[in-house]
């Protein structure tokens, strides 16, 4: 859905073509007030903003790698450098197929976009059990509702 206004005016989009999302939550806490205090002291040149208007463009044409690629989150850049398992943890989303990634939020937690439901339970099993499991505090592997696809709408 696209938000708008203050979150009351919603839109439905066409549905990322996304199977699983891995929600990782590296091992610290971050101050959401932290977070925007910081964000509020950068100048306007400092912030990347999206281009909102060209993402929903790539929504409407179908473009999901262009989507993945420039979707982000602008507190990420105040954030990320605070706590250096984000970026880390995005990294290692990547190297194991997410498809994209970014911090969720004021963070800490990141998310990746699967496509592929074994490398997304693969890439679970390693951040939860496995070689990575010293960044994250939790590990949660779940996927989009999509309810034109549960209303056997395509």
């Amino acid at each position: 859905m696209l938000s708008e206004g203050i979150g009351e005016i919603l839109t439905e989009l066409s549905p990322l073509p996304t199977k699983s999302v891995l929600l990782v939550k590296p091992n610290v806490d971050v101050s959401t007030g932290t977070v925007y205090k910081a964000y509020d002291a950068l100048s306007e040149e400092e912030i990347h903003h999206p281009d909102t208007d060209q993402l929903l463009d790539y929504v409407t044409k179908g473009d999901w790698d262009a989507l993945l690629r420039e979707t982000s989150n602008v507190l990420e850049d105040v954030t990320a450098p605070m706590e250096k398992s984000i970026p880390e943890i995005e990294k290692e989303l990547r190297e194991r197929g997410a498809k994209g990634t970014m911090m969720s939020g004021s963070g800490p937690t990141v998310f990746g976009l699967f496509v592929n439901p074994k490398a997304a339970q693969e890439a679970y099993e390693e951040m939860r059990f496995g070689s990575c499991a010293s960044l994250a505090k939790q590990v949660y592997l779940t996927s989009f509702y999509n309810r034109r696809e549960n209303q056997g709408v395509k």
